[in-house]
């Protein structure tokens, strides 16, 4: 039985990490549930700004507490990682997100046709090019991202809401609210 004032039993295991991207060493945890595996896992992609694993821990804890593995590191030259992310390319970062999903891919416990990334503003960026480079990620998860390309929106049924070349910056809700059902497809 837990106090007051006790911290929260959490059911996941923290593993100390490491995987090397660009000649860099990148550190960071491996959350996972506290039951054995196998279990499907994502890469935890970051924001504009220097970054470190701990502003992901709590994100974490909770999708391994729901069954995922989550794989969270130090932004390159932030914490405890090796480069410079001020010098750092959106294609770089895209090898480093790609490099980070090769490495979940071979930990034991992993299922490595289902590692996916989850990522955030800049990370929308990141994420599209790294899915435009040879790569294994399985799904992606993307929160008030950036999405770039010749998209086409459907509305209700089927019928197009809007066709084009476009840029989304935190997908508005109310737009996306009005539409019965959204899907992007690429044109």
């Amino acid at each position: 039985m837990q106090r007051a004032g006790d911290p929260p039993v959490l059911n996941t295991r923290e593993h100390e990490v490491q995987f090397t991207s660009r000649g860099n060493i990148l550190k960071g945890w491996l959350i996972t549930p506290a039951k054995p595996g196998p279990y499907p896992a994502m890469v935890s992609l970051h924001g504009s700004g220097p970054s470190t694993r701990w502003l992901a821990l709590a994100r974490a804890r909770r999708f391994a507490e729901a069954g995922y593995a989550m794989l969270i590191y130090d932004k390159p030259g932030s914490g405890e990682s090796q480069g410079d992310w001020t010098m750092t390319s959106l294609d770089e970062m895209a090898q480093d997100a790609n490099a980070a999903v090769e490495f979940l891919r071979t930990r034991p416990g992993v299922i490595p046709a289902k590692v996916g990334v989850w990522g955030h503003s800049q990370a929308g960026w990141v994420i599209s090019r790294a899915a435009a480079m040879p790569n294994n990620i399985a799904f992606a998860i993307v929160l008030a991202g950036f999405l770039c390309g010749r998209f086409r929106l459907l509305g209700a049924g089927g019928s197009e809401a809007l066709n084009g070349f476009v840029y989304f910056a935190a997908l508005p809700a109310l737009f996306f609210g009005s539409l019965a059902k959204v899907e992007l497809t690429e044109i």
